[in-house]
């Protein structure tokens, strides 16, 4: 009865009515209580990832009326979660994985947990075991026959293992910045890598379809694979998206991919070695986890309350921009605005630069990769002009911050703008 979800991190989950082909209408949401980083859709209830809050679970029998029905604090911040039977198992960060016991939906109970090495992020289940991919602490693999008492069987020593999909005895890893693994588990008691292929970007998410492998490669967008032999994995086709790959899942012949800093995209996958953007929301959150159930997609926002969006765009065009509305925001044009940060990479101190045709409130805040707000450079109206600030790499409390990669974001009245900076210590 067609059902996609995607979160965005921050504000719940929204729902898009995808049954005609080539428009998208919201037609709902639900609010999260932290940041909803993954969902996972079984029957007629959307389970969802909700960070710091735990689990969260909604009744989405009427999709366009979804209604919240439960939730379960967890340990530390649930991040992934997959639901069999009536369990649901989830990725908890720090404190690896929780058991929760859905058989009553409103009254959901945790009845087992496993603490893992690394921070579980992502997980699959396929018979008798979990699959989680765990950070730093790499594969581990959990005999969950006995849901109330999980146990460690087997574990494989990666670089950083952020997300996975099991398929017969394959668990194919993506490992952040040593790319793609396929790690044969036909013995989850003694899991063996087969083969890695070196990505041209950080990975985060897999997705399997058939004989192939769909790949979250964050900078370089949707990556295939021809997986049909496992042990000589090829890959056959891209697409770049217009922000960062952060997640994916496949249905038919669509791909979902939740895009982080553009929200999520749809992509057209009926021909692996040749994907097509067809269509897209950019919203003010944070794209992240992608799930469906029929012809409805559900969206996390990022604290920006419901999203009015009717999308249209015609299936037989490709690439960016031919289709795609921002929510509530019509197609006449937008006021010109500039935003651009010198120089970058930098360390420590960097300037942020913006114009603005028209006075307006200016929201600009910088963003670590989890969706965490570091700090707040502006928030105030300001009139015409052009604009200079510096970031010295420091956070609201005056701490300095890790090297890495930050978002940087700028929300006027009328526009969305953002820009990656990299601070190199």
């Amino acid at each position: 009865d067609g059902l996609a979800y995607v979160s965005t991190s921050y504000a719940g989950v929204h729902v898009f009515d995808i049954s005609h082909s080539g428009s998208i209408e919201v037609v709902d949401n639900i609010e999260s209580s932290d940041k909803a980083l993954n969902v996972d859709v079984y029957g007629h209830y959307a389970y969802i990832a909700d960070g710091f809050a735990g689990l969260k679970i909604a009744d989405i029998t009427n999709p366009e009326s979804p209604v919240d029905v439960g939730f379960v604090p967890t340990m530390a911040e649930a991040q992934g979660v997959k639901v069999v039977g009536n369990y649901a198992y989830v990725a908890d960060g720090q404190f690896g994985i929780q058991v929760v016991d859905v058989t009553e939906p409103s009254d959901p109970q945790i009845v087992g947990s496993l603490e893992l090495p690394g921070d579980s992020y992502m997980l699959d289940v396929s018979g008798s075991y979990a699959y989680v991919a765990n950070g730093d602490g790499g594969l581990q693999i959990v005999n969950i026959e006995n849901p109330t008492d999980p146990q460690l069987a087997g574990a494989l020593e990666t670089s950083y293992a952020y997300g996975l999909a099991v398929a017969g005895d394959y668990a194919f890893v993506a490992d952040n910045n040593a790319g793609f693994l396929v790690v044969d588990v036909s013995d989850p008691e003694f899991p063996s890598l087969a083969e890695t292929i070196n990505m041209p970007s950080d990975v985060f998410s897999v997705s399997i379809a058939g004989d192939y492998a769909y790949v979250a490669a964050f900078e370089s967008g949707l990556q295939v694979v021809d997986i049909s032999y496992p042990r000589s994995p090829v890959i056959v086709g891209s697409v770049d998206t217009p922000g960062w790959a952060i997640n994916v899942t496949v249905r038919g012949k669509f791909a979902y991919v939740g895009d982080y800093d553009q929200g999520f995209q749809v992509i057209d996958v009926s021909d692996p070695t040749n994907p097509l953007i067809v269509g897209g929301l950019n919203t003010p959150g944070f794209g992240r986890g992608v799930d469906f159930r029929g012809e409805y997609v559900y969206l996390a926002d990022n604290g920006f309350g419901i999203q009015v969006l009717r999308f249209h765009c015609d299936p037989s065009l490709s690439g960016v921009g031919g289709g795609y509305l921002e929510p509530g925001i019509d197609e006449t044009p937008q006021p010109l605005v500039n935003l651009s940060v010198h120089p970058n990479p930098f360390n420590p101190r960097t300037t942020v630069s913006f114009t603005l045709e028209q006075s307006g409130n200016v929201e600009l805040c910088i963003f670590d990769m989890t969706g965490k707000r570091i700090v707040v450079l502006a928030n105030h109206a300001f009139e015409a002009g052009a604009y200079t600030m510096d970031w010295q790499g420091k956070d609201q409390q005056g701490r300095a911050v890790a090297s890495g990669t930050y978002l940087l974001r700028m929300i006027t009245d009328d526009v969305l703008k953002s820009e990656k900076m990299m601070l190199v210590r």
